[in-house]
């Protein structure tokens, strides 16, 4: 019985510091953050459709070209540059969508 209250009274004593209080609460804080994101979903019991997966090339038959546009909004030179960068990494990639740039400035 006196190992009992041996370890009570340390347990105490290690419970009454400032620095195992904080430790403490920061650890059931995050916990308790933890699991909220885990279990924090809308879930009815129903089965939801599955997500449309990306094609891993653009020689699909589903993908209708003509519908697509790469459009980039340009304001400045450097903007324009970017773009056509990226133009030119989608056309190395094999698209076929059309690009369009949008500017509000007349230089361009």
């Amino acid at each position: 019985m006196a190992n009992f209250r041996y370890y009570t009274r340390r347990i105490r004593r290690l419970a009454s510091q400032p620095a195992f209080q904080l430790i403490s609460i920061c650890a059931i804080i995050f916990f308790g953050i933890r699991w909220v994101l885990q279990h924090n979903h809308d879930d009815d019991g129903k089965s939801h459709a599955p997500m449309a997966r990306p094609v891993k090339s653009v020689e699909n038959r589903w993908i209708d070209w003509s519908k697509l546009y790469y459009a980039q909004y340009v304001t400045s030179e450097e903007y324009l540059c970017n773009a056509l960068m990226l133009w030119s990494e989608i056309e190395d990639i094999g698209s076929r969508a059309q690009r369009q740039a949008v500017s509000c400035i007349d230089k361009f």
